[in-house]
């Protein structure tokens, strides 16, 4: 299993697990994606580990310079595999490169690139997104906005429970001018019917304007989360129309967890050796 940097908390002198940890999913040929390894990273070292339900896809290939399945892996530096979506400092166009993802180029560690751009290259299966998580009876996930390329254009109509709405690029457009005035404005999560692809989908509104949907992997918790009521989260990034789509926007959510609630109900995200000990 991973190892783990323990730091003392101010507050309570206890040891607290700093590790950060990122969902690795994988998109199969079918376009179904995959959760299919937890990617560490305690300050120190990086770790990687297959998820149980990589073990579990036909026909799936381990990734180049992973190749067991059921070894737990530790390195200083990050993995090629990962490495690859990660710009060099040294690179002309690094600074803007940085702050089109909303980070100062100090601040740019290849692990707070991938954590901010979702590790994406184009025509890619990989991306990355941080691991969701209940504490303190609250769920707490932060993730990119999908989708926005899909609503800035007009003509697209999206079903709601209680309405239809249609795309518009100005509106849009107006929308995110706004939120862009306001520091961490609040929008709504709110569950889509009639979406072929995925039966859980949600999109994320702001003043009645979809803006994007809550990624795949955590639709299904959130909709259990709007059977009790209605959910906000907070934009913690929201960046210019002219970027790009899919760092575009940024929320963190933070929200009641009902009794038992989790967004990996199943277990497919654990690491696949923690079912050997």
């Amino acid at each position: 299993m991973p190892s783990a940097v323990l730091a003392p908390d101010s507050a309570s002198g206890q040891a607290v697990d700093r590790t950060r940890r990122l969902l690795v999913l994988w998109q199969h040929p079918d376009r179904t994606i995959y959760p299919i390894g937890q990617l560490t990273f305690d300050g120190e070292l990086y770790g990687f580990d297959y998820s149980v339900a990589a073990t579990r896809i036909d026909g799936f290939r381990p990734l180049p310079g992973l190749p067991d399945l059921l070894e737990h892996r530790e390195s200083p530096r990050l993995f090629s595999v990962f490495e690859q979506r990660v710009m060099a400092r040294t690179r002309p166009d690094f600074a803007t490169y940085a702050r089109g993802m909303g980070l100062e180029p100090e601040d740019a560690t290849p692990w707070e690139q991938i954590t901010a751009s979702g590790g994406r290259r184009a025509g890619d299966t990989l991306q990355l997104m941080e691991i969701p998580y209940v504490a303190d009876g609250r769920v707490h996930a932060h993730f990119l906005v999908s989708g926005a390329r899909h609503v800035e254009g007009s003509g697209r109509s999206i079903v709601l429970e209680d309405r239809t709405v249609t795309s518009d690029e100005h509106v849009y457009r107006r929308v995110m001018a706004s939120l862009r005035e306001h520091e961490r404005p609040a929008v709504e999560l709110v569950a889509e019917h009639h979406n072929s692809k995925d039966p859980h989908a949600c999109v994320v509104m702001s003043e009645g304007v979809v803006l994007g949907w809550v990624p795949r992997f955590l639709a299904r918790g959130v909709r259990e989360l709007l059977q009790h009521g209605p959910v906000t989260a907070r934009a913690t990034r929201v960046g210019s129309v002219e970027g790009l789509p899919h760092t575009r926007l940024v929320l963190m959510l933070d929200h009641p967890a009902p009794y038992g609630f989790s967004f990996d109900p199943d277990g497919e995200w654990a690491a696949a050796n923690s079912r050997l000990q």
